[in-house]
C-alpha cells in the first residue's frame, strides 16, 4: 500500500514538472485526484457507480449534449455524447472498490482538455 502511495506521488509530481495539469477537488471527507493524460481526463470519485452514472447523465443534459450511446452493467458504463458543435465525448465509468468509481473522459479524437474538464466539473457538481 505504501509503495502505491509513493508511486502515485511520483507520477503526479512528474506530471506537474512535465507541464501536465493536475488538480485536487476536495470532497466532504475525501479528495478526488484529477489528471489529464494523453488526451483523456481520469478521475477516481469516492461515490458508487450508480450515483456517478446518474450525475453523468444529468451533467450531459445540463450541458445540452445529445447521448448517442449508453450501455451499463453492474461494473461499467460507457456513454457517448455529442455537443452542439458535434464534438464527440466518450465517458467511461468503472466501479473500482466499494464506493469508488473511475471516470475517464475523452473529447474528440486527440482529446480536448477544456471540454473534458467542463464535463467533469458538471459531473462533480451533481455528486454533491
Amino acid at each position: 500500500m505504501a509503495r502505491r502511495i509513493i508511486l502515485v506521488c511520483v507520477v503526479l509530481g512528474g506530471l506537474c514538472l512535465a507541464g501536465g495539469c493536475v488538480i485536487v477537488a476536495a470532497g466532504a471527507a475525501t479528495a478526488a485526484t484529477v489528471a489529464y493524460i494523453q488526451g483523456a481526463l481520469e478521475v477516481e470519485e469516492p461515490h458508487p457507480l450508480e450515483k456517478v452514472y446518474a450525475a453523468t447523465k444529468k451533467a450531459l443534459g445540463d450541458l445540452r449534449m445529445m447521448v448517442t450511446k449508453d450501455t451499463k452493467d453492474m461494473f461499467k458504463a460507457e456513454i457517448e455524447a455529442r455537443d452542439v458543435e458535434d464534438k464527440k465525448a466518450e465517458i467511461t465509468l468503472v466501479a473500482k472498490n466499494e464506493g469508488i468509481t473511475k471516470i475517464t473522459i475523452r473529447v474528440g479524437l486527440f482529446g480536448d482538455e477544456v471540454r473534458s474538464r467542463r464535463i467533469y466539473m458538471r459531473i462533480h457538481e451533481n455528486l454533491r
